[in-house]
């Protein structure tokens, strides 16, 4: 069951559209419904061979 928050987020973005980092922060901090303090996690492969 999809909640109406859920919902309503999943209509705001593409899932297969690639985003820039400064556009995925702003989406974030606008698709928020949580009562707490969320956080996000970035993982970056910057393909270096040392």
């Amino acid at each position: 069951m999809v909640s109406k928050n859920q919902k309503e987020i999943a209509d705001k973005f593409e899932k297969n559209n690639s985003y820039s980092l400064d556009d995925a922060v702003r989406m974030v901090k606008e698709l928020t419904y949580a009562k707490f303090d969320e956080s996000v996690d970035l993982a970056i492969n910057l393909n270096v061979d040392p």
